[in-house]
């Protein structure tokens, strides 16, 4: 069941110059990049050359304050992209460089794991728009956003449960009402055990790719020091569409 939730690329290569490529090649096996006006300032420089719009260098650091930067900041099991609601099947990552001192996992929760630790109250509950999304602590100032209200749960005929998740907790998503509240602690009481004792957990090494099938499962990512400055633990993020249909013609096994 597993494989149908990401797809791990062990490197077979590992020189560098060719990094960016491979990746792409890989992409293109899914689908498209891409490109979220609301991610543009995430990007960054690799081998001294501008990446491609929709891919991001991502290097943590002590002194950001956002769940993409702050490696000291605890990442939640999360969708990416959950503030939308068509979020992007394909989440790419890339490692670039191993943290020198300790391992660093992402860990993948099949949404199904997660739904069934929740009481029948909470399922029904949570896909209420009793939930007020406010603009997410990552957004840059110059992006605008209206708060609105919006369920956190959302069942799909094919897919099942889908959850909208946030990567950290905060007073980005407001509860409304006493039963809304309740529901969203034992979310999120749920979702950190689902973490915790999932069986799913990566180590991104030098070159290696992993592919998680955002709309199936949330995911996290352990906590860590950055010793040099953001430099020791590095990797290459991208969202990608599913434009070859895998899913739509039920062909995603030939690839998960």
């Amino acid at each position: 069941m597993d494989e149908l939730h990401y797809r791990y690329y062990q490197s077979e290569n590992q020189d560098e110059t060719q990094f960016l490529d491979i990746l792409l090649n890989r992409i293109n096996d899914f689908g498209e990049i891409i490109v979220y006006e609301q991610e543009a300032h995430f990007r960054g420089i690799f081998l001294d050359n501008e990446l491609p719009k929709g891919i991001t260098l991502v290097t943590p650091r002590k002194n950001q304050t956002t769940a993409s930067d702050g490696s000291t900041i605890e990442v939640k099991l999360h969708q990416d992209m959950s503030i939308l609601d068509d979020a992007p099947p394909y989440t790419f990552l890339m490692g670039i460089q191993e943290h020198p001192v300790k391992p660093v996992y992402t860990t993948i929760v099949p949404n199904h794991v997660l739904y069934d630790l929740l009481s029948e109250d909470a399922r029904e509950c949570l896909q209420k728009p009793l939930f007020k999304q406010n603009k997410p602590t990552s957004y840059s100032k110059d992006i605008h956003f209206e708060p609105r209200l919006r369920p956190l749960l959302v069942m799909d005929i094919e897919k099942g449960p889908i959850f909208k998740l946030r990567p950290i907790d905060s007073e980005e998503i407001q509860p409304q009402g006493d039963k809304a509240i309740r529901c969203y602690e034992e979310l999120k009481t749920k979702r950190d055990h689902a973490a915790e004792h999932s069986k799913i957990k990566v180590e991104l090494k030098k070159g290696d790719i992993l592919v998680i099938y955002n709309l199936l499962t949330t995911h996290t990512r352990d906590v860590f020091e950055a010793y040099h400055n953001g430099t020791d633990r590095i990797i290459l993020r991208t969202y990608v569409s599913d434009c070859n249909n895998l899913v739509a013609n039920n062909d995603i096994n030939s690839l998960f």
